[in-house]
């Protein structure tokens, strides 16, 4: 896989686990997705991919995400 498609990949892992988050949560209040613990822990460990193919994409990347350290 030559760079540019594996930053594609990246890319597209993130935003599809950021739409299975908000399926995960949309119809949920707070409350709720507090008393869930398999819930929690899998949207955690959605989140923790993101940041996982983050920090692998390119540095061009990095610097079109603002504050992109801190997510």
């Amino acid at each position: 896989m030559q760079p540019e498609d594996r930053d594609a990949a990246y890319r597209w892992g993130m935003l599809d686990y950021a739409h299975t988050i908000l399926k995960f949560t949309s119809r949920l209040n707070y409350t709720s997705y507090l008393m869930d613990r398999k819930l929690q822990l899998a949207v955690e460990r959605r989140i923790e991919i993101i940041g996982e193919s983050a920090k692998m994409s390119r540095r061009h990347l990095r610097k079109n995400i603002p504050k992109f350290r801190g997510i």
